[in-house]
């Protein structure tokens, strides 16, 4: 007999009309998401703690949506859904500058369960890429040295994924997955100069694929080894743009037109290795940046590459221990060349160290998480740190019920 409780389903679903509605500009305060369609995001609510890893990682509560393939590990019994959010300091300096903010917002929602024996399903909204920058800069006047004029660079918004999930249990040792998502969004940016500003207004959609492949092996009674892998196709994103003249006499408005943006590929490949008590995980992920078009000459496009690692320990206590016997503690670090631009000939490097807290609860699980990330660029060029708490509220409901 199949048992269905809704009591905390309908909240759920409109949660994403409101995270839709809100603006993604609070997201993130770089100047470097004025390029492209801004910068991606890489948030899992449950797994932050552990560095971020996802490519192998597969249990009951967890909903993985960078890995389809994952979801075949979820409870087959139960229902879950898990929404979460995110808070940050950042501070940048660049020649001398210094600039810092406090961006946060709700950073997703997901759901999965088993529909079929081998059959599991998950949908979810979360944001793709997010602009939001506001600065100056002093340029020399060509033919008059020592003269300056300033610019002004402002812009917000970013893109929202929304995606449907299919995991298949072709083996118990092998599962298979895929998302099929749809990316929307609108941004804008503004360059200003002394009496004079431009403005685009530009709104984009494209639909992206993502494959997903986990092989499961047990290596004893107790210890098991989940290898992992994934791939998103390239894909092109339409644009329609509408430009706008400012100045202190007139107002004008450009026809609309339509240009085209790439979707860059990408790549991961992970291990995890499961204990009793301890979980070891390690990502490899490469993202095709090059293939991007750059309506600045200046601005030079890259591939990026990203390590992360991962660690949990869950002493697994019983019910009626306290709530530190039963908790997960979660540590993890990445080094990664995230930016896909080069500073007078350089590119940046970054790393992460994060920590983690997870707390039982009657139909799921808290995890608390903290990490500071610091990106540096040789001489001074830039240098960017992120200070930040997350939240995911993990729940579950009965779905499935064999009558005895």
């Amino acid at each position: 007999m199949k048992v269905i409780k809704c009591k905390w389903f309908i909240p759920f679903l409109m949660l994403p009309f409101s995270m839709s509605l809100e603006g993604q500009n609070v997201m993130t305060s770089s100047p470097y998401s004025m390029f492209g369609i801004g910068e991606l995001v890489h948030m899992n609510g449950t797994n932050v703690g552990m560095g971020s890893v996802s490519t192998a990682m597969r249990g009951k509560k967890l909903i993985n949506m960078d890995n389809p393939a994952g979801l075949s590990g979820v409870d087959s019994c139960r229902l879950l859904a898990e929404i979460y959010a995110y808070a940050q300091y950042e501070t940048y300096a660049s020649r001398g500058n210094h600039n810092k903010a406090l961006t946060g917002n709700f950073a997703g929602l997901s759901l999965a369960g088993r529909i079929l024996p081998r059959w599991y399903a998950g949908a979810g909204l979360t944001p793709y890429s997010v602009v939001g920058y506001h600065f100056q800069t002093e340029q020399e006047v060509e033919g008059a040295p020592g003269n300056y004029y300033t610019s002004t660079f402002k812009g917000k918004g970013g893109f929202s994924k929304f995606h449907v999930s299919n995991a298949f249990l072709l083996h118990p040792s092998l599962s298979i997955g895929l998302n099929v998502g749809y990316i929307f969004g609108h941004m804008t940016c503004e360059e200003a100069q002394s009496e004079m500003s431009v403005s685009d207004e530009m709104d984009g959609n494209a639909w992206a694929f993502d494959w997903g492949v986990q092989y499961m092996r047990r290596l004893h009674e107790d210890v098991n080894l989940v290898l992992g892998a994934t791939y998103s196709f390239a894909t092109q994103m339409k644009f329609s743009k509408e430009r706008t003249l400012t100045s202190n006499l007139y107002e004008s408005s450009l026809e609309k037109n339509h240009v085209n943006q790439y979707l860059p590929q990408k790549f991961s490949v992970g291990a995890s290795l499961e204990y009793p008590k301890t979980t070891y995980a390690l990502d490899y992920l490469f993202t095709r940046y090059s293939r991007l078009e750059s309506a600045d000459n200046r601005i030079l496009f890259v591939d990026s590459h990203e390590l992360r690692a991962g660690f949990c320990f869950h002493p697994s206590g019983y019910s009626s221990q306290s709530v530190w016997k039963r908790m997960d503690y979660k540590l993890g670090a990445c080094l990664s060349w995230p930016y896909c631009i080069r500073i007078k000939g350089q590119r940046g490097a970054a790393w992460r160290a994060t920590a983690g807290l997870g707390f039982p609860l009657s139909t799921g699980q808290l995890n608390v998480s903290f990490y500071y990330d610091r990106l540096s660029y040789p001489g001074g060029a830039f240098q960017r740190g992120e200070a930040g708490l997350t939240v995911s509220i993990t729940l579950s409901e009965l779905f499935y019920h064999a009558r005895l």
